[in-house]
Formats: C-alpha cells, structure tokens, sequence
C-alpha cells in the first residue's frame, strides 16, 4: 500500500468493482484532489479519475487536459469525483504542474458550483450535453454505457424486449446507462414517443425490471426523456427523444436474476451471460467485496 500521498499526484487505481477487474483490464488513473493533512491520515482519499486516449473536443469546463508520462489525451473529470481506500492507489506514475493544479482547482469549483459559469464555460456544458439530431457523441459504449438504435415502427416493443437483461447487467456491475435512440456509432438518432407513449413505457419498464430476483422498485433506477435538438442546437424536434435509464449498482450489493435463473454482467462494452461455474464466482466474489 502506498504511504505518501500528495495532492496532485497520479496513481494506477484498482478498480472498484473488483468482480468486473478481468473483464474491463484497462489501466484506471486516478488524481489526488484532497488536501494534504487528509491524505496523510486518512483511508479515505478524495479522487478524481483521469481518462485517455480521448481528443481535446472531450475537455468541458469540468474535465481538465492533463500530461500524464506513458498516456495520451488525459483528460481529469472532476464532474466525478470519488472517496476511494487509500490501499486501492497503486502506484504514483505522475503530478500535475502548477498549472494544471489551477486549472484543476477552478474545474472543481465549477463542478461543485462554488464559481458562476462565465458565459463561454455554459455555453460549452450546454452544447455537450443537449443531444442535436445526427451529431456524433463525444464518447462510445464502454463498461458504462451502452447506445441502442430503435428501428421500426413499435419502440416500444424494441425498448422493452431486452430492458431487464441491461439493467441486471449494470446492477451486478458498476452501475451505468442505457441510451435508447443512439446508433453504434455513435450518432444521435432519437425516439419518436408522443406523451402518452411515455407516459405507458415508464409504466412497462417498469414493471418489467419489476420481476427481477430480488426485485427492485423504481426509486432505484431513473428513467429519462431528453429532448432531441435540429442539427444546430436551436430548435426542439417535437416527439424526438433519447430514452436514458440510469442504473447504480445495487445499492444492497444484492445479484440479481432474471426469470430465477439468468445472470448478466457487464464484460467492457457489451452484456455477458454467466453460466454454470462463473455465477459461483462471481457470487462469492460479490460477497466477499461487501
């Protein structure tokens, strides 16, 4: 376990979902944002992760470009900050300079609303998080999202057909979303629901996530209809939406089943079914975690 921890310092992190460790193999960094006092007695260590491999369109005014040795494209995202043990920090592979430090420091104050957006900063948030017609998301499927396309005329039935294998899967991992009207690559497309369609497909959902084993009530999840936008941002597309459920991890660190017998994970960007030995191993680990 590493014993001195600074203030904007960089580490390998283990993953937090320790059970999803071999499924989703990719180095996590972390930042060390918490004071120095803390970080030397403490085991509780404020973080926040760094990603990378992205382009410099993903920065916001709450995600930070940084240079980490080893790793391109990092970018540091204090809109997600996490209270991690200080035996899961690794190994130290950098330090942010002076610069990147005030840099960090104004993001996370704009992250916690302790500064007013200037007028650039909310018209950055504003635009990466309003969906417009046939533009490309900034980010892909991963271990924490997945993007379905709804093709055809029945939504509804194409929205319901799989809904409680991906809520499963993300409640035994890590948590994460399902964006309905999102292609694979990437491209929003939207649903077309009238109000009443959504009001009747927030009743189905649901229920169906309803019979999971053990079940789960709708307060744990969160069911979204986010408008969709013209392709410049401007003008609402009536009955246009993306359909975003939001799914914890299970918060009683619970497994859960669909018909009694079926076992879903989350493997990197897709579903994995578990079988036979694997639900003993993921079980026991599940426990051992808690």
């Amino acid at each position: 376990m590493v014993t001195q921890i600074k203030r904007g310092e960089i580490y390998l992190t283990k993953h937090l979902d320790p059970q999803n460790e071999a499924a989703y193999p990719d180095d996590k960094l972390s930042l060390v944002i918490q004071n120095d006092i803390s970080n030397h007695s403490s085991y509780s260590i404020t973080t926040a992760p760094i990603i990378y491999n992205f382009p410099a369109v993903f920065a916001l005014p709450t995600r930070v470009l940084v240079s980490v040795d080893g790793y391109s494209g990092c970018v540091v995202l204090l809109d997600n900050i996490q209270t991690i043990h200080r035996s899961q920090l690794i190994q130290k592979v950098g330090e942010l300079n002076l610069e990147e430090i005030k840099r960090v420091e104004h993001a996370t104050n704009v992250a916690l609303g302790s500064v007013e957006f200037n007028y650039f900063e909310e018209k950055q948030l504003d635009d990466f998080y309003k969906y417009k017609l046939g533009s490309e998301l900034p980010f892909g499927e991963d271990h924490f999202n997945e993007f379905k396309e709804i093709i055809g005329r029945n939504p509804r039935r194409s929205i319901l057909e799989k809904v409680d294998e991906y809520v499963a899967a993300f409640l035994n991992s890590a948590g994460g979303r399902i964006l309905y009207g999102i292609s694979n690559d990437r491209i929003v497309r939207g649903v077309e629901l009238g109000y009443e369609a959504r009001d009747t497909l927030v009743i189905d959902i649901n229920n169906k996530i309803s019979n999971l084993n053990p079940a789960i009530g709708p307060e744990q999840f969160d069911i979204a209809f986010k408008q969709v936008f013209d392709e410049l941002g401007q003008e609402e597309i009536k009955d246009r939406y993306i359909v975003e459920i939001n799914v914890p991890r299970s918060p009683f660190n619970d497994v859960h089943f669909i018909n009694n017998t079926e076992l879903y994970v989350r493997a990197n960007a897709s579903n994995k079914k578990l079988v036979g030995s694997e639900i003993v191993t993921h079980i026991r680990k599940r426990f051992c975690d808690s």
